[in-house]
C-alpha cells in the first residue's frame, strides 16, 4: 500500500466507519495497532512511526520504557525513555502528548524547559563556582603551618577581593 499516503489512508478509514485515535505517548507502539472498544469492532491506533522525522529507535525507546505504566509528564518521559529534545519536539507537533492533557503549545514550553545543553550565562557561573571550590579544596589540603594566618586584619580589608564594595566602615585597630 505505500503507493497511497497515510493520511489518505485514514481519511479513508473513516469514511468508511473505523474509529481512528490519534498517536499518543501513552497509548502508541511503534507500528499502528488495533484496541478494542466497547462493541465488537476494534479502533486503529496510529503509530508512533506515523510521526514525521522520529527516528525508529526513539520511538521503539519511548514504547519500550513505558511497560504499562504511563509517563506523568514530559521530563519524566525524557528520563525514562532517554528521549532527546528533537524527538520530543516532533511528538509535541502531532500533539501526542493529550493524555498528558497538554496541547501542542504547553508540550513545546515543557519541553523547551528540559534544555539539553545548559545555558550560557549558568555555564560560565558553575565553572567559576567549581574554580573557587577547587582552591578552597587545595588550602584546606596544605598542613596548617603553611596557611596564612589571619593577623590583625580588619574586616573590610579581608572582604576587598570578594566584594565591590566595603559595608562595614574601616576602623583603626
Amino acid at each position: 500500500m505505500g503507493f497511497y499516503d497515510s493520511s489518505q489512508l485514514v481519511r479513508d478509514a473513516r469514511q468508511h466507519g473505523v474509529e481512528i485515535r490519534p498517536i499518543d505517548v501513552n497509548a502508541s507502539a511503534w507500528d499502528c495497532t488495533l484496541e478494542p472498544t466497547d462493541g465488537k469492532r476494534c479502533a486503529v491506533r496510529l503509530g508512533l512511526r506515523m510521526t514525521r522525522g522520529l527516528a525508529e529507535r526513539d520511538g521503539q525507546r519511548l514504547a519500550a520504557a513505558r511497560q504499562g505504566k504511563p509517563y506523568a509528564s514530559v521530563l519524566e518521559l525524557a528520563h525514562r525513555a532517554h528521549s532527546g529534545s528533537g524527538a520530543l519536539v516532533r511528538l509535541a507537533k502531532v500533539d501526542a502528548f493529550r493524555s498528558m492533557e497538554l496541547g501542542r503549545r504547553d508540550a513545546a514550553w515543557a519541553i523547551k524547559a528540559l534544555r539539553d545543553d545548559p545555558l550560557p550565562l549558568c555555564a560560565a557561573a558553575d565553572a567559576r563556582e567549581q574554580t573557587i571550590c577547587d582552591q578552597a579544596d587545595k588550602c584546606h589540603r596544605q598542613p596548617a603551618s603553611a596557611r596564612r594566618l589571619h593577623t590583625g586584619q580588619t574586616d573590610a580589608s579581608a572582604n576587598r577581593g570578594w566584594s565591590a564594595t566595603a559595608v562595614r566602615s574601616r576602623s583603626a585597630a
